[in-house]
């Protein structure tokens, strides 16, 4: 991880474990000011119960509940850029009977969200919260499916754009 943070090529692999971790955060700078980048590697909700805390059984809370938690104690100022990298399961509502899921609500909070989990490209609740997906198929279920990668423009506060590059296998 050292050789890569020299490289600014960023990696984690576990989210924070005591309450006094947060969310690793990289700040980087541009024109205009700082863009607030915060890494949510995938999460179980046992992995950080010691941060969440249980339900009023003394049960590990769900995904939804777990993910909100964190991302609730974090300090993230909302007048600067803020980008959410995370490798969890979002949905725009709340579901009955997908229990790893977590309401796409909690990413109001950013002005963009990378999301990782899916391999199929689509959205979570909104333009700027988006699953890139694969660059290839990783199962013959995939065969066919559009592959790409999202170009993100992020300039002053509120000024966001984006791009499909679309990616052509040279197998499907």
């Amino acid at each position: 991880r050292s050789v890569l943070d020299r490289q600014k090529i960023y990696m984690i692999g576990m989210p924070p474990q005591t309450e006094e971790d947060y969310i690793e955060k990289v700040v980087l700078q541009d024109e205009y000011g700082p863009v607030n980048f915060y890494l949510l590697p995938f999460v179980k909700p046992s992995m950080v119960k010691l941060i969440t805390g249980t339900d009023e059984n003394g049960n590990n809370l769900s995904y939804n509940d777990t993910i909100h938690r964190l991302i609730e104690r974090e300090q993230v100022n909302i007048d600067q850029r803020n980008v959410l990298v995370s490798h969890q399961f979002y949905l725009p509502i709340q579901t009955v009977g997908n229990i790893d899921q977590v309401s796409a609500d909690i990413l109001q909070k950013f002005d963009y969200a990378a999301l990782g989990h899916i391999h199929k490209p689509m959205k979570a609740g909104g333009e700027f919260y988006r699953y890139c997906g694969t660059p290839l198929a990783c199962s013959v279920s995939e065969a066919g499916q559009n592959k790409g990668i999202i170009m993100i423009d992020i300039k002053q506060k509120g000024e966001i754009t984006t791009e499909v590059i679309p990616l052509e296998p040279l197998r499907q």
